[in-house]
């Protein structure tokens, strides 16, 4: 029968939910959820507005795998009360099934607690809890993956991993609101807008979902939550991620309209800052147009040999015929400094202590306050949302990305923004 084999059918047949009024009615998918669905890759990150029914969906697709055939799921939330509610949601998917279908009899439970419920006919699984302790979900075996509200977990990184340990076939569902620029959600969701590593974001503004498509809606909700609004109920995959501290260019407007494929032009000065990075970090060059006042190109790689990112590196100083280029020597910089200054690269080396950091971050604060333009880059712009400034015990402000997040794009472009350019450069024949 179809209606066993497809998801959407057996929900809107079998599966009751609670609507906004609080009525028992069938669960027909809304747009949305149809679209995440046909969108679904198994790696699949899903960042939304409130509401918009995406973890009823993934305990419905739970359901239907486990009562049908041999699963063994685990939903993991953020807290208690999350963790309460998909348990309501399973419950009464089981509650309401119906009993007087000929094909298909009312599944058996065997066990069904706080925390885990099986089937024994399925010889099927499905644990639900919180995702507290790094242990959680650690050493069991699933085939179905759903985790809730994300950028709220404390260990994000180490749970996943526990909980997909072992897991051959990825059916992965990890949604949340967003949660300041910062974390494991954050950081995967910029991979993925970068098209980086395994994982698919779907974005799900609020003005998709047609409950909120009513006049006068959002204007109510911006009263009521004021600048929260636009992290409860995001506009766009990058805005939405507000730093949970003071964002060190919240006061100002940055302009984004710097054209995406430049070339050179005669007669103009270029410069570029350098930083540095492997592994967890990533090697980031950029090159700004000193004379239109403007960013025109850059380089964003890791997990590359130092010889092929020097390789890189090389190009776009040639490309761009450089005036000045200004490269961070803290650790690993100092052998590649070294390296590409053999190669005839002219290179301003940059000692970053929180004096120095501060200082050409003041003066890219003072840069783009003036309207210099940058590209409109989704991963640049992240890494300046997360910037904050801190005063430490001793005193002396500090300027960090926030949490665990990334600054690699906004060095570079301080230091891009700081190099000095040579004059007698211009006049050197280039290769």
């Amino acid at each position: 029968m179809e209606v066993l084999t497809n998801p959407e059918l057996f929900s809107m047949y079998f599966l009751k939910i609670l609507n906004k009024k609080q009525e028992l009615v069938p669960f027909e998918y809304n747009k949305l959820q149809k679209k995440f669905l046909a969108e679904r890759t198994g790696y699949d990150l899903i960042l939304k507005s409130r509401q918009v029914g995406i973890s009823t969906l993934a305990q419905s697709l739970i359901f239907h795998s486990a009562v049908t055939t041999s699963q063994s799921a685990i939903t993991l939330a953020h807290d208690n009360a999350t963790t309460e509610k998909l348990r309501l949601i399973q419950d009464r998917f089981y509650d309401n099934f119906p009993n007087n279908i000929r094909e298909f009899h009312k599944p058996i439970r065997k066990y069904a607690n706080a925390t885990l419920t099986t089937y024994p006919e399925t010889n099927s699984t499905v644990t639900i809890a919180t995702a507290g302790s790094p242990n959680i979900g650690r050493g069991g075996t699933y085939t179905i993956f759903h985790g809730s509200e994300v950028a709220f977990w404390t260990k994000p990184e180490e749970i996943i991993a526990g909980a997909m340990q072992g897991m051959s076939i990825p059916n992965v569902m990890l949604e949340s609101t967003p949660n300041g620029a910062r974390g494991w959600f954050y950081d995967r969701c910029m991979d993925a807008i970068a098209g980086r590593g395994l994982w698919k974001l779907h974005f799900y503004p609020w003005f998709e979902f047609d409950e909120y498509n009513l006049p006068g809606w959002k204007e109510n909700k911006i009263a009521e939550l004021k600048e929260l609004f636009y992290q409860e109920y995001p506009e766009d995959a990058v805005s939405c991620f507000l730093a949970s501290g003071k964002g060190f260019f919240s006061d100002i407007v940055i302009d984004y309209s710097a054209l995406l494929n430049n070339v050179y032009k005669p007669g103009h000065v270029y410069t570029a800052g350098l930083d540095f990075g492997q592994s967890n970090d990533y090697t980031v060059m950029i090159v700004v147009d000193k004379t239109d006042r403007e960013m025109v190109d850059f380089i964003h790689i890791n997990k590359m040999s130092w010889n092929l990112q020097r390789q890189e590196i090389k190009r776009l100083y040639n490309k761009w015929r450089l005036s000045g280029l200004k490269a961070e020597r803290n650790s690993i910089g100092s052998v590649n400094i070294e390296e590409l200054q053999k190669d005839g690269l002219v290179i301003e080396a940059f000692d970053t202590t929180n004096s120095s950091k501060a200082k050409i971050f003041q003066q890219l604060h003072e840069e783009l306050e003036q309207g210099f333009r940058l590209q409109n880059n989704q991963v640049l712009q992240g890494e300046l949302n997360s910037l904050t400034s801190k005063q430490t015990s001793t005193g002396l402000w500090t300027v960090s990305a926030e949490g665990n997040g990334h600054d690699d794009f906004p060095v570079a472009l301080a230091l891009a923004i700081s190099a000095r350019a040579s004059i007698t450069k211009q006049a050197r024949s280039w290769r």
